[in-house]
């Protein structure tokens, strides 16, 4: 890939997976490190020439991994620690605590609103995931299922699962309002 075409295509792809990988880890400045490495392995690899699409979804696969190695190299630092070290366990949970939100404000326009990130946090990282690339990225089942790394008949059952637990969600938040406006009257 030459400069010119990847200058084109980090422009049309880092907001939005920078955006998911804040979704995702909840950090801001472990974001932009994940984004930085999950473009390097991209072009590390030598790949045939791909059209965006694919491109696209073998980039967030490199990022969907860059997550998980960071998560695996974090719990098998938090444990060595815990094991080696004679830390108070208040110590060994703020270790742990890598899901707390940075303090900066929100600028990406891509961000959820507050009460709606609280929502989305609880769903399973797999239902993030489809989620995010379905209807924030338009990706197609089967570029999906090459990113999550299943079958695209099984897509199209995870994305209704997890659309069925955002819904049930919603609708119970929608009625605690209710039941809070009520009781304020």
């Amino acid at each position: 890939m030459d400069r010119e075409t990847f200058a084109r295509f980090y422009r049309e792809t880092a907001s939005a997976l920078r955006a998911y990988l804040r979704l995702r880890c909840r950090n801001t400045a472990l974001a932009d490190d994940l984004l930085q490495e999950a473009y390097l392995r991209m072009l590390r690899r030598e790949l045939p020439d791909l059209d965006a699409g694919p491109l696209r979804a073998y980039l967030y696969k490199s990022a969907q991994s860059a997550l998980a190695d960071h998560y695996r190299a974090l719990r098998r630092e938090t444990q060595w620690k815990a094991e080696h070290t004679s830390q108070s366990a208040a110590d060994s949970a703020e270790l742990g605590n890598v899901s707390a939100l940075d303090g900066r404000p929100a600028l990406d326009p891509l961000e959820l609103p507050p009460d709606m990130q609280r929502i989305f946090d609880t769903l399973k990282a797999k239902q993030k995931t489809l989620l995010w690339l379905a209807y924030v990225e338009g990706f197609k089942h089967q570029e999906i299922a090459e990113v999550i790394g299943v079958s695209t008949s099984s897509v199209r059952v995870l994305l209704s699962r997890a659309r069925a637990d955002l819904a049930a969600k919603l609708g119970d938040r929608d009625r605690a309002r209710c039941t809070a406006r009520k009781e304020a009257k």
